[in-house]
């Protein structure tokens, strides 16, 4: 997760074999209001760092934001290079119902996402896959998060990835956004539901720090006729 400024610069051997300033130094310096907690090292020639809410990879520093880091118990691995994330609204409903149909049993009709997005305090983010460079070929949807805050609580309604992009941090990057937005609009804790028999949620959720506080019997209906439990999550921003 990085910050959501954004600046390039490369620098020279004078300003940092003269004087012994550092890469973090002179980011931290750049941001008095934005102190930076933790860094990984850059491998660009010349050093180029770039500090964007995108997240796109490559050869860049990556800063943690503290907000970033009080959300997780160690810094958000990155998802793979090409991967940015960036809002959606309800103009983007028939892109989130494709999504949901590929990560999950049973579709989302299309009137109802468009109906959901309309309501006053939800929101969505989508993760995009950016191909080589083409004016004409736009980024490709590889996943999604819905959320909605109401007074002091925000809920993640949805959060999916079509099972060729799992494991690729892409679902972690998602949740950590939603997360910080809904601090930023006020929200003091998330809730969230999850089937039992989903372990790989159940693995996200543990490592955001989430915390079950409910049990709902026989919530969710999978495709073959059976009911699942549903754990009901909290966590504290």
């Amino acid at each position: 997760m990085r910050l959501s400024i954004r600046f390039d610069f490369q620098h020279g051997p004078p300003i940092c074999s003269k004087h012994g300033t550092t890469i973090a130094t002179i980011l931290k310096s750049a941001t008095p209001t934005m102190p930076l907690k933790s860094h990984r090292s850059c491998q660009g020639k010349p050093a180029k760092c770039r500090l964007a809410i995108h997240l796109n990879l490559g050869h860049f520093l990556f800063l943690f934001h503290p907000k970033v880091l009080s959300m997780t118990r160690q810094p958000p691995d990155m998802p793979r290079k090409g991967i940015r994330i960036t809002p959606i609204g309800v103009e983007g409903f028939r892109v989130i119902a494709a999504l949901y149909a590929l990560a999950f049993d049973d579709p989302w009709p299309e009137p109802s996402v468009r109906e959901l997005l309309s309501v006053p305090g939800t929101w969505g983010l989508i993760a995009l896959q950016s191909v080589p460079p083409k004016v004409d070929h736009p980024d490709d949807p590889v996943g999604f998060i819905l959320a909605r805050i109401v007074m002091d609580e925000a809920e993640i309604l949805s959060i999916g990835v079509p099972p060729q992009w799992r494991k690729a941090g892409i679902g972690k990057a998602l949740l950590s956004i939603a997360l910080i937005r809904a601090q930023e609009n006020g929200a003091k804790q998330v809730f969230l539901e999850v089937g039992k028999d989903n372990p790989a949620a159940l693995a996200l959720y543990s490592h955001m720090a989430f915390k079950q506080v409910g049990l709902r019997k026989k919530y969710y209906r999978r495709s073959d006729g059976t009911f699942i439990d549903a754990l009901v999550m909290q966590k504290r921003l």
